[in-house]
């Protein structure tokens, strides 16, 4: 005799559905799959792994999510007020209280505003977070009460990843951990004096990401950096829209022996810089190496072969 076995939504598992609520976003499950049975109604409700992302999303569905939405469901949490969402994060305080999600362990806040980012990093440090990211309207407004909040969480055993706004003079007054355990960085506003506080701070750092990342001095004084401590674990730089002083990317580079991804776009301050050579006994590790190096030159400037300059680029190597 033999036996036909069947497999549907009304038969699997629920930890094999939660498994693949894992792989959907909040509106698909919410608005969309719960509908379609009883069965995924009731799973749904009960579902306590929500990964909220708001930013981009339709005013009506941010209402129908919010009005479902238990906050002790939520591990995940992405509110924005930018330009396609704007006041998204004032009606959200209007309908939540930030403390009564105590189970999230990732945070992106985009586009916040000085007054909202202070109310949540508040509720925020007595939960678990792996992942903090933060685009903030007006840093240079950043208070020290903010300050004081987010260097409490930055001591987190368990934070790994960090995305955050930087001020150039450092009078963010963010108190870095000597020990800190962050893996995968992003900076926005990044100088040369960041480098040293980089260096010296991430011991476990795998990957940095920097957009707008300014290492010309156009104005006095001339900032150099030195003492930089090797970052032997560091595996990926990025520096976008960067504006790059060629003598400190060399520092910088050369206490970064294991890349193997390095990107660096933006204006340099000279074109000729000797990066077969340099890669070679310095990045020996590198199997990656993204560029797009901009340098304006007058028409009638003649110490550079142009010629030259692009077969150094057009080696085997």
């Amino acid at each position: 005799m033999s036996t036909t076995l069947t497999s549907s939504l009304d038969t699997l598992p629920v930890e094999l559905i939660h498994r693949i609520f894992s792989s959907l976003d909040e509106q698909t499950i919410i608005l969309s799959l719960r509908y379609v049975c009883k069965r995924l109604y009731t799973i749904a409700n009960v579902y306590d792994r929500y990964k909220l992302n708001f930013e981009s999303i339709l005013k009506s569905n941010f209402d129908r999510i919010c009005r479902f939405i238990q906050p002790e469901n939520v591990i995940s949490l992405t509110l924005s007020d930018g330009h396609m969402t704007p006041g998204q994060i004032q009606l959200f305080f209007s309908l939540f209280r930030i403390e009564h999600f105590t189970r999230v362990c990732s945070l992106t806040l985009v586009d916040i505003e000085e007054h909202y980012l202070k109310q949540i990093l508040k509720h925020i440090t007595t939960c678990t977070l792996i992942s903090l990211s933060i685009k903030q309207k007006d840093t240079y407004n950043r208070s020290i009460k903010t300050n004081r909040l987010l260097s409490t969480i930055l001591k987190q055993p368990s934070l790994q990843n960090l995305t955050i706004n930087v001020i150039e003079d450092g009078t963010d007054q963010l108190c870095w951990p000597i020990q800190c355990t962050i893996q995968h960085l992003t900076l926005f506003d990044c100088y040369s004096n960041h480098f040293s506080i980089i260096f010296h701070h991430f011991p476990c750092l795998q990957t940095l990401f920097i957009d707008f990342c300014n290492l010309i001095d156009y104005d006095e004084p001339i900032i150099k950096i030195s003492n930089l401590i090797p970052m032997q674990q560091l595996i990926s730089l990025t520096m976008e829209n960067a504006s790059l002083d060629m003598d400190k990317i060399e520092i910088i580079l050369s206490n970064t022996p294991s890349l193997t991804h390095l990107r660096l776009i933006g204006d340099v301050d000279r074109i000729d810089f000797a990066w077969e050579q340099f890669i070679k006994t310095k990045l020996l590790m590198l199997n990656k190496f993204e560029f797009v190096f901009n340098k304006k030159v007058d028409i009638g400037y003649r110490s550079i072969n142009i010629r030259r300059l692009i077969a150094s680029f057009q080696t085997e190597f």
